[in-house]
């Protein structure tokens, strides 16, 4: 059975287009630039997921380097926000590296997404089709960005719309988030899911820690030259 993690990601209205901690505080990100410019997503094979996650974890988002390094009690509220953001974003990369290393069957069935900037891979998606759901849908199994890239969560979540409608399952998503990440997804129109049907239509249900995504019906996306875009930030 292969080791498991819920999926993460972060988004925050600024911008910092620099690799290291500390050129990604808040007030880098006052640049006045089209990220789409230096923001590419890609599906790739699971060697090149294992890859990019090898390299995120060895070169571009080190241990040794990102977290604030002190005593927990000294750390301020915004030390240890940038370190749970840190934490939760190498534990998905971490768990990516463990299940390619220890079974040979993971993501078989799976799809493998990699979203770079300026050609760095700085986040992976994993997801499995569901095709026999009701509704059909994409199930992201694992969603992770490096904890420095700023405004570029949306990006990946647009591509992975995009890629659900592409397979013709409507641009429906469903993902079990992290804790503390929920604001993130429900920002994005995400609403609790469970598996009680009605027409057809799984309704939400505060009770789940599932989320679901529908954009055709969600006033937060739109189709705008036959691709859904998110227009609620």
């Amino acid at each position: 059975m292969m080791f498991r993690s819920n999926s993460f990601n972060i988004n925050h209205p600024s911008l910092s287009g620099s690799l290291s901690r500390s050129k990604s505080v808040p007030d880098m990100g006052l640049a006045s630039f089209d990220i789409r410019m230096f923001i590419r997503s890609k599906e790739v094979s699971a060697a090149e997921a294992r890859n990019a996650a090898d390299l995120i974890l060895t070169k571009t988002m080190k241990d040794s380097e990102w977290p604030c390094d002190m005593k927990a009690e000294l750390l301020d509220d915004e030390q240890k926000r940038w370190n749970d953001r840190y934490h939760n974003a190498y534990g998905i990369f971490r768990t990516i590296d463990i299940n390619f290393t220890y079974f040979d069957d993971f993501g078989k069935e799976a799809k493998f997404f990699v979203i770079y900037y300026k050609n760095v891979p700085i986040g992976i998606s994993m997801c499995t089709p569901k095709m026999d759901h009701v509704p059909s849908l994409l199930e992201l199994d694992y969603f992770g960005l490096h904890c420095g890239m700023r405004n570029c969560g949306y990006l990946f979540m647009e591509y992975m719309v995009n890629k659900s409608h592409e397979l013709g399952l409507n641009g429906r998503l469903k993902i079990s988030p992290i804790k503390g990440t929920e604001r993130f997804y429900i920002n994005m129109g995400f609403a609790p899911f469970n598996t009680v049907l009605d027409n057809a239509e799984a309704k939400p249900s505060k009770s789940d820690n599932l989320l679901y995504l529908n954009p055709s019906e969600n006033s937060k996306w739109h189709i705008i030259n036959g691709k859904y875009k998110y227009i609620g930030c």
